[in-house]
Formats: C-alpha cells, structure tokens, sequence
C-alpha cells in the first residue's frame, strides 16, 4: 500500500514539473531588490484580468478532465497551439488521472496587466496562481504557480493562452 502512495506522489511530482516546463520557457530576472509598486489597474485592465482569470481556471480542468476527449476539448477552448500543447500535457494528464482529482480551485493573487495591444487583440497577465488539487478520496494537493501568461483574442472576441512563462 505505501508504494500506490509514493507511485501517486512521484505522478505529482511529474505533473507539477512538466506543467512547469512544456508552455513554459524559464524566465530568470533580477529585481535587484526594488519592491514594485502596488498595481492598482484601470477598467480596462480589470475586465482583461477577469478574461485571463476565466481562461486559466477552465485550462486547469484538464487535471479533472474525465476522459481523452474532455482533456483534449480544454485544452482546444483555451489555447491557440492545441495540438502542440495536447502532446506536452499527455503525461500530466495521464497522471492526474491516475491520481485520481476529483476537483480543482484556482485563487489568483499578485496580478497585473503588463502589455496591452492597442486594439485590445493581445495582453499579457502576470500573477500568482494557487492551484488546490482534491482527490477522490478525500486528500488534498497543490501548488503555487507565478507565470505570465500572453493572451491572444480570437476573431469570436474571446481570448485563449498563447503562452505561459513561468516567473516563481
């Protein structure tokens, strides 16, 4: 029994990881220790920060997708290189599957609006992500994740994640 157990945490560990790495190209920066000045957004960038808020939590239900084409149809609704993205997430996915979630919760912390195209097509949002993952039985994980994440506006006017970077 202890080994299903470790088994799990090892399927986490990896999910975390490749989560982290396949959209992601590390970005290594030096604040130099200057404290950044509290972000108070204008309308505009409020209503941006509600569209990638609702992007990334419909993009973390791939963690409780319940089968192929359910994980396949997130990641279709909520990224603009779906095919690519698919292929890189198919461990992570098929490891929260083996782990077995049952329900996911994003809390959003520490965001801004750093880039707005001019005709509102592209933004990027950088802010902090608490992922709370709860399984099948019951039990607990999670994560923080600090990224920027580019958004792309379809011709619909919905937005979809054109590209993650993690930052933290």
């Amino acid at each position: 029994m202890g080994e299903f157990t470790i088994k799990k945490y090892i399927w986490l560990i990896i999910i975390v990881m490749l989560l982290s790495i396949f959209i992601v190209a590390i970005n290594i920066y030096d604040d130099s220790g200057l404290e950044a000045p509290e972000f108070e957004p204008t309308e505009e960038e409020e209503v941006l920060m509600a569209e990638a808020r609702q992007v990334i939590e419909a993009f973390n239900q791939v963690y409780i997708a319940e089968d192929q084409q359910a994980f396949e149809e997130i990641i279709n609704q909520t990224t603009t290189n779906s095919d690519n993205v698919v292929a890189n997430l198919q461990v992570a996915y098929d490891g929260a599957k083996e782990i077995g979630y049952s329900d996911v919760k994003v809390e959003f912390s520490e965001e801004s609006i750093e880039e707005i195209a001019e005709d509102q097509s592209s933004f990027m949002y950088k802010g902090r992500a608490n992922i709370s993952l709860t399984k099948d039985n019951g039990d607990k994980d999670g994560y923080d994740n600090v990224a920027e994440y580019q958004f792309k506006q379809l011709e619909d006017g919905t937005y979809r994640i054109e590209s993650i970077i993690t930052t933290g």
